[in-house]
């Protein structure tokens, strides 16, 4: 009797601590790295969009929203998604958006994000300085 092959296509999950809010003062930094939770798949999708609900509705406050590489993409005006993501930017003390993301993936956004455009040194040397950062990859 042979084993049965290994599966290959085994997702690997990376458990954190968990985070809790507990009053208005709480300040959350947020990276948002990657789109993958929403072009994986419908579930994936739903839980970002979920995650971003919660963020929106959270009495804690978002003091700087990283938007860089793939996770530009939820800022296509075409993606689902798009609206909330820019309810975050409207919602952070500060909100910074590659500039270089948004120019390598071609994505087409709308002129009210401009004001949040910035260049990756200025978002690399700003991430650097933000603990704790609740990172989305």
């Amino acid at each position: 009797m042979r084993p049965n092959p290994k599966n290959n296509d085994v997702t690997e999950i990376e458990l954190y601590p968990e985070v809790e809010i507990s009053d208005s003062n709480d300040v959350i930094n947020i990276l948002i790295k990657h789109d993958h939770f929403s072009s994986d798949n419908e579930y994936g999708r739903l839980l970002l969009e979920h995650l971003m609900d919660s963020l929106l509705s959270s009495p804690a406050k978002i003091g700087v929203l990283f938007i860089v590489d793939k996770g530009t993409h939820l800022l296509d005006r075409d993606d689902d998604l798009h609206d909330k993501v820019l309810e975050l930017c409207r919602k952070a003390d500060l909100c910074l958006i590659s500039e270089e993301s948004i120019e390598y993936y071609s994505i087409s956004c709308d002129d009210d994000i401009s004001s949040y455009l910035s260049p990756d040194e200025r978002i690399t040397s700003l991430i650097i300085e933000s603990v704790p950062l609740l990172i989305l990859e």
